[in-house]
């Protein structure tokens, strides 16, 4: 049921002293990645892992607390290991050695309705008050209680992410189509998308039934006719529809500013030429890299060149990796392109994309060669973009990174 705690428990072995700290987070997600529950455990086992002997045993429970209007339905459990400092993932490594993510998953819950429905005080509600007045009732017997929209401000290619909550004190007559988009003033209608049914207020909704949907508005990069939007004012936009024509409203929630990123279509110098093709999604131009020979405790930077083959909806990750001889890695920096600015769902074809980086080499690193790649990988499933043509999903830049020892 909804509302009661699911308790879980993870058992890890340390594989060999680990010299830094991590952290391990539990997750219930949908199938389109809306986190529903969560616990973290800062100090896996209530012990550091810096402090755990190597081939020793830790069982490490976990407590979910599912969020209160939580639609019935099967959810995924997903585990991560990060970085408590930083918040990195780690890598998830196969049996021959090779990283293939950051995300596990464990298996599904199966979520109920609650034993008993929250009452709407309960509910941590952001914003009641719309375009047609404060918690309306769109319907007999449905109410909007009020919507949580995490920005005002959009850029293109992004989503705006939004939850709207639903209250039936009564079942309803018949069942509703909602959909949200954005409108705005220059260039119309730029988004729109159609809650499923089981998320639109209907027959099989019970009486006193709060629900929450979690939806995302994908605002893309490009117009209808194939240009790149431009920044413009804009509103988000319910349009529900009931069983019943005078039932159908539009109801404007809240102003969104819409902002698009400076493109550049011109070809940058670049030191190395590379030419590959990640997906179909984006070709890596080239890079520049000043310094092959790094000391022990410095810093490798490096900048890569993207150009975009095609717009796609899905915000990938960069990963940058320097491996050693065992492929195991020493340095690792996982990010949206340019630090987060620019992301690959708002990527226009032709333009190119300056995307710079930083390992950090630990003060304890061995001498030697080792090897640098980078590449990309969809954060909600793990999964990396291949290099078109081959059985490959990393992108070698080079195979002769000296690491030296660290001066007195």
């Amino acid at each position: 049921p909804a509302d009661q705690t699911a308790d879980i428990s993870l058992f890890w072995r340390a594989l060999l002293p680990v010299e830094q700290e991590y952290s391990v987070s539990l997750q219930l997600v949908d199938e389109n990645g809306y986190r529903f529950g969560q616990d973290d455990s800062f100090h896996p086992a209530d012990l550091p892992v810096t402090r755990w002997q190597d081939g020793q045993y830790a069982r490490d429970l976990h407590r979910i607390k599912v969020l209160p209007g939580t639609p019935p339905g099967e959810y995924r459990l997903v585990v991560y290991a990060y970085e408590t400092a930083g918040d990195r993932r780690l890598e998830i490594v196969n049996q021959a050695g090779l990283p293939t993510g950051v995300a596990y998953e464990l298996g599904t819950i199966a979520i109920s309705q609650p034993s008993r429905h929250p009452d709407p005080g309960e509910m941590a509600i952001v914003k009641t008050q719309t375009g047609v007045g404060a918690s309306p009732i769109l319907a007999q017997d449905v109410q909007l209680l009020g919507f949580d929209l995490a920005s005002t401000t959009v850029e293109t290619g992004g989503t705006l992410p939004l939850t709207l909550y639903w209250l039936t004190p009564s079942t309803p007559a018949g069942n509703t189509e909602v959909a949200l988009y954005l409108a705005c003033d220059q260039q119309a209608v730029v988004s729109r998308i159609q809650l499923p049914q089981h998320l639109s207020p209907g027959l099989e909704w019970q009486s006193g039934q709060i629900l929450r949907a979690d939806q995302a508005l994908p605002v893309p990069a490009l117009g209808k006719e194939g240009q790149p939007l431009e920044e413009d004012d804009c509103a988000v936009m319910l349009d529900f529809q009931g069983w019943q024509e005078k039932d159908s409203v539009q109801v404007s929630l809240s102003p969104v500013t819409l902002t698009a990123p400076a493109r550049d279509f011109s070809e940058p110098n670049m030191k190395h030429l590379i030419g590959i093709n990640l997906g179909g999604v984006a070709t890596l131009a080239g890079y520049d890299l000043d310094e092959s020979h790094i000391q022990a405790g410095g810093v490798l930077a490096f900048d890569l060149y993207w150009r975009p083959e095609e717009t796609d909806q899905v915000s990938y990750t960069i990963f940058a990796q320097l491996l050693g001889a065992d492929g195991r890695i020493l340095a690792q920096q996982d990010q949206l392109p340019v630090m987060g600015k620019r992301p690959t769902s708002g990527w226009v074809r032709g333009e190119y994309i300056s995307d710079p980086y930083q390992l950090m080499i630990p003060p304890d690193a061995t001498q030697g060669n080792y090897q640098l790649i980078v590449g990309m990988y969809d954060s909600q499933t793990g999964k990396r973009l291949q290099i078109l043509g081959e059985d490959q999903d990393a992108i070698v830049l080079s195979e002769s990174i000296l690491i030296q020892p660290a001066e007195n």
